[in-house]
């Protein structure tokens, strides 16, 4: 197979793993582009890669699979995380409608309830029972 340097040149080791490999997918060519690796290196992983870093520029398939299974794990996670806040804000925004029409019917059905205050002025609601209430 070769030196490491002569692996270094002919781009069959991986920038991720340093592994030899004869399946390599260089980071800034078409493929590597299309899965925008260089995007998503920067991002998920402790490294940075920049076109012009004199590092390796490829990065063997086993890496890509492994990269693009957390790209779709973090974009899971992200869905997840939409779908539970839109979920929250609907719940909220049902809450505030239902709310007005709970609050004239609880008006209704406890008409007779009778509001007082106290001493400091705060108002307390006391319930005045009938004999049918007992």
């Amino acid at each position: 197979m070769g030196s490491l340097d002569g692996a270094v040149i002919t781009g069959f080791i991986c920038r991720l793993c340093s592994k030899l490999s004869r399946l390599v997918i260089h980071i800034y060519g078409e493929q590597g582009v299309t899965l925008q690796l260089d995007k998503k290196i920067n991002t998920y992983l402790p490294i940075s890669v920049k076109f012009s870093d004199p590092l390796p520029k490829t990065v063997c398939v086993a890496c890509v699979q492994k990269l693009e299974i957390h790209h779709q794990l973090v974009k899971r996670f992200h869905a997840a995380r939409e779908h539970f806040m839109e979920s929250a804000m609907n719940s909220i925004r049902n809450r505030s409608s239902t709310s007005t029409s709970c609050d004239q019917s609880l008006r209704c059905r406890n008409s007779n309830l009778n509001p007082t205050s106290n001493s400091s002025g705060a108002e307390q609601v006391t319930h005045e029972y009938s004999q049918a209430d007992l």
